[in-house]
């Protein structure tokens, strides 16, 4: 299958915790370096695909010889940056300044990673970026830890936001010209950084609730045709929530504007009725009428191909 990450602005890392830019060793000085492989583990749709350009992640570790692991409300040991192609399959990836374990053995090196890198702040431990359009694809990465006996750690990244895709079709007595002005989806959050301090779902941070136009679709508007479905915008990815709302609006060829507002997209996962789940990637087909939209939706796993159904009231 195609993959997608979308490619953000990257904002440089803050000098917060320390940065090992210039770290040289070997086993004479005691100095192992930290060798990490890493990989998005899911599948994902276009654009990106095998060939696409590295991507550049954000890492940060901490030390401790405790059994329990740090504690991640204090200051990074280290932070910097890695460099990796987002395919499926595990894979060495580029450090941009080399990290190393300590010299000894029973204390390890805890780390996060996280996409994109964005820019953190020392005195919160939180990384903020810039996301306005819901183009940015959240990657977080369960928290690893080695040492210099065991030093060899798999980063698992993963998708963190619900991808939304629109697509549209014409149905019998619909008006020959009529074009798709917009889609909105109603009251959905953002991903505008991550916490540091906290895993899983709970790192990523999001902005207010806010209303999202579909981005890319044409200002002249987008003909419905009565053949094909064809795709309507760029997909956006949002905070996974239990209820969707879209609104749209239509041009006659008479330049008359007809709104469908408020209309509840009901998401089935794997067959059964359901909310919008992190990881998964749901097409959402409208299909319209002289008088109403019929609308359908299907649902791809970027862990694994799904179906679903999505109906309007």
């Amino acid at each position: 299958m195609k993959k997608i990450l979308y490619s953000v602005f990257l904002l440089a890392i803050a000098a917060g915790c320390t940065k090992n830019e210039d770290l040289t060793g070997n086993d004479g000085d005691g100095l192992v370096p930290i060798t990490i492989s890493s990989g998005v583990d899911v599948t994902v749709k276009a654009p990106v695909t095998e060939g696409t350009p590295t991507i550049t992640a954000g890492i940060a570790g901490w030390e401790t010889s405790e059994v329990d692991g740090p504690d991640y409300t204090e200051a990074c040991k280290w932070n910097t940056t890695i460099t990796f192609s987002p395919r499926k399959n595990e894979q060495t990836v580029q450090w941009a300044a080399q990290q190393y374990y300590n010299p000894t053995a029973e204390i390890s090196t805890y780390m996060k990673a996280w996409y994109p890198e964005g820019k953190v702040e020392a005195e919160t431990n939180k990384v903020t970026f810039t996301n306005n359009d819901g183009s940015v694809d959240a990657l977080w990465a369960t928290p690893q830890h080695g040492n210099k006996t065991e030093k060899e750690v798999t980063l698992p990244f993963k998708h963190m936001t619900a991808q939304l895709n629109f697509e549209i079709k014409g149905a019998d007595g619909l008006e020959n010209g009529t074009k798709l002005k917009s889609i909105t989806v109603k009251s959905v959050q953002l991903p505008d950084g991550f916490d540091l301090t906290k895993d899983g779902a709970e790192a990523v941070t999001y902005a207010t609730a806010a209303d999202l136009a579909v981005p890319n679709i044409a200002s002249e508007g987008l003909v419905i045709d009565n053949t094909d479905s064809k795709k309507a915008g760029d997909a956006v990815m949002v905070k996974p929530q239990a209820e969707l709302l879209i609104d749209v609006v239509t041009v006659s060829p008479g330049d008359k504007e007809n709104e469908f507002l408020n209309r509840k997209v009901q998401i089935k996962n794997d067959g059964s009725e359901g909310e919008l789940l992190a990881g998964t990637a749901y097409t959402i087909s409208l299909t319209f009428s002289q008088e109403e939209i019929l609308l359908k939706a299907s649902v791809e796993e970027w862990k694994e191909t799904g179906s679903g159904t999505a109906t309007i009231d």
